[in-house]
């Protein structure tokens, strides 16, 4: 069981809607952690807004014009809004990498040694 200690942690995390729907919860129905995260994101992630995001996220490519810092920043800012993503870091890497334009590509890979991606 989760001890109220830990819920009053929690609580000071959240912020608007979030806080209101934590006190709105029945004292006692929160007896672990992983159910905790399993209704927050029920209530606040649903399936069709995680599958967006994800989509996003795999789906990520590197706008005309766009500086490579510019686009490292708005691939992070996808990663925040979704932070129980699912993915594995090398495949973030992958997304990441496989998105960005020509140049950019060729740039990872000379810092790299033309090994970027490569498995020795």
């Amino acid at each position: 069981m989760m001890s109220q200690s830990s819920l009053g942690c929690f609580h000071f995390h959240l912020k608007d809607k979030a806080k209101a729907w934590l006190n709105s919860l029945p004292t006692g129905s929160i007896t672990s952690w992983n159910q905790l995260v399993n209704k927050f994101l029920g209530k606040f992630f649903p399936m069709s807004k995680t599958d967006a995001l994800r989509r996003e996220i795999s789906d990520f490519y590197q706008k005309e014009g766009e500086q490579f810092y510019e686009c490292w920043e708005r691939f992070n800012d996808l990663l925040l809004k979704c932070p129980h993503h699912g993915f594995e870091t090398w495949r973030l890497v992958k997304y990441f990498y496989d998105g960005l334009i020509p140049s950019n590509r060729q740039m990872v890979q000379s810092m790299h040694g033309g090994k970027f991606l490569q498995i020795e």
